[in-house]
C-alpha cells in the first residue's frame, strides 16, 4: 500500500478546518493533522510495526480519521448548542479544555470567556486562560490577567506558579521567584514550583539581569531541582539528569535547554484527559469507547508505577474505572434485550434488564456529580 490520505473539511463561524489523516509507508506511521484557515494547528502520530497488512491499514486509516472527525464535530455542536440540562458554565469550561488540548486557542478562549461570564469564581478557568496566553506568547496579557487572578484567589498555588512563569518570560526574574516562593509556601509539596524556581535562576544568569540571584549558583539552582525530584520522582528522565550534569559544570545554557525539555515532557505526560470523557458522556448519553478507556487505563497504570504518589493520576484512574463500569453495564443491558427478543418470556432476563436499567440511572447521576 502506497502513501494514502483521507481529508475532510468542516466550516464553522467563517472558519474552515481541514482534518487530514495520512499513512506514511516508509515510516510505518499514521499522521493525523488538523488545519485551520490553511495553518497547521496540531499533529499526532500513531506508530505501527513493520509488515502490517495493507488491508488492515486502510481500515485503520478510516477508523482513526472518522473517530477524530466525529470528536471535532461533537465539540463544535456542543459549543453551538449547549445542553440545557447541564451546568453551562462548567460545560463551557470543559469545552475550553478540550479545544486547548487540540491547540485551538481562539475557540478555547471563547468558551472560557463564556464560562467566566456565567461563573466568575472559577480559578481553574482563570488558570486555563492564563495557560493559553502563555502558550500563545502573549506574556504581557498573561501578566495582567494573572495579577488580577491572584488578587481574587491569593491562596491558589497554580495561579502563583503561572504568574511566576509570565513574569520570567518578561525578564522580571526577582518578582517571578517571589511568586514561585509563595506558591511553594501555599503548597510545600508543589514540585513544579521548585522546578520552576531553578529554571528562573538559570534564565536570569543567562540574561544577566539580577546580580544577586547569580551569587549562589550553581548550588542554589541544584537545591531547587533536587527538591523537585524528591517530590516528583517521575522527573528522573534522561534530559533531567543531563541538565543537572551540565549545571554541576556551570554550563548554564546547555543545562537550561535540557531541563526545559524535561518540563515539556512532563506537561504532556500528565495531561488531564477527563474532560474528553465527560464531553463524550454528556453528548452520547454515557456512551464511551471501550478500547479508548482500556488504553488510558493501561497508560495511567504505567504512569503510577513510575510515580505512585501522584494523586491526580489516582483520581483520573478511579474515574475512568467508573466510566468503564458504566460502559460494561450498558453492554450487559443490550445483551439482556437481545435475550428477550429471542425469548420474550425469559423472566430472568427481564428481571436483570430492569436491574441494569435502574443501575444505569444511578450511575448517570453519580458520574455527572463526579465529573
Amino acid at each position: 500500500m502506497a502513501n494514502s490520505v483521507i481529508s475532510s473539511r468542516l466550516r464553522r463561524k467563517d472558519k474552515e478546518y481541514l482534518l487530514q489523516t495520512s499513512w506514511l509507508e516508509a515510516k510505518q506511521v499514521i499522521v493525523n493533522s488538523l488545519f485551520c484557515q490553511g495553518n497547521l494547528v496540531s499533529q499526532n502520530t500513531l506508530e505501527y510495526g513493520k509488515g502490517v497488512n495493507p488491508e488492515k491499514i486502510s481500515e485503520l486509516l478510516r477508523l482513526v480519521h472518522g473517530t477524530e472527525l466525529e470528536e471535532i464535530r461533537r465539540l463544535f455542536e456542543l459549543s453551538d448548542n449547549p445542553n440545557g440540562q447541564q451546568n453551562e458554565a462548567e460545560m463551557r469550561f470543559l469545552l475550553g479544555e478540550a479545544f486547548y488540548h487540540r491547540l485551538l486557542f481562539e475557540e478555547a478562549v471563547f468558551e472560557l470567556t463564556k464560562s467566566l461570564d456565567l461563573n466568575p469564581n472559577n480559578p481553574p478557568a482563570l488558570e486555563l486562560s492564563a495557560r493559553i496566553h502563555l502558550s500563545s506568547g502573549n506574556f504581557s496579557l498573561a501578566k495582567d490577567h494573572l495579577r488580577q487572578a491572584v488578587e481574587l484567589f491569593p491562596k491558589y498555588a497554580d495561579l502563583r506558579l503561572l504568574y511566576g512563569q509570565a513574569l520570567a518570560a518578561l525578564d522580571e526574574f526577582v518578582s517571578a521567584l517571589d511568586q514561585l516562593k509563595q506558591a511553594a509556601e501555599i503548597n510545600p509539596y508543589y514540585a513544579q514550583a521548585y522546578f520552576e524556581s531553578g529554571i528562573v535562576l538559570l534564565q536570569n544568569v543567562l540574561k544577566k539581569k539580577d546580580y544577586d540571584l547569580t551569587l549562589g549558583l550553581p548550588a542554589s539552582a541544584l537545591q531547587y531541582f533536587n527538591r523537585a525530584v524528591q517530590l516528583d520522582p517521575a522527573l528522573l528522565i534522561p534530559s533531567y539528569q543531563e541538565g543537572l550534569d551540565f549545571l554541576h559544570n556551570s554550563e548554564y545554557r546547555e543545562a537550561l535547554a535540557r531541563l526545559l525539555a524535561c518540563r515539556e515532557r512532563q506537561r504532556e505526560k500528565h495531561r488531564n484527559s477527563l474532560h474528553d470523557y465527560y464531553l463524550k458522556f454528556i453528548c452520547s448519553h454515557g456512551l464511551v469507547d471501550e478500547k479508548t478507556l482500556s488504553r488510558h487505563i493501561k497508560a495511567l497504570q504505567k504512569m503510577l508505577e513510575d510515580n505512585p504518589t501522584y494523586a491526580d493520576l489516582h483520581f483520573q484512574l478511579g474515574t475512568i474505572y467508573m466510566l468503564l463500569c458504566r460502559y460494561i453495564t450498558q453492554k450487559a443491558t443490550g445483551q439482556y434485550r437481545l435475550a428477550l427478543r429471542q425469548n420474550p418470556r425469559y423472566k430472568k432476563a427481564e428481571r436483570n434488564l430492569k436491574l441494569c436499567e435502574n443501575d444505569l440511572k444511578g450511575m448517570d447521576l453519580l458520574l455527572k456529580a463526579m465529573l
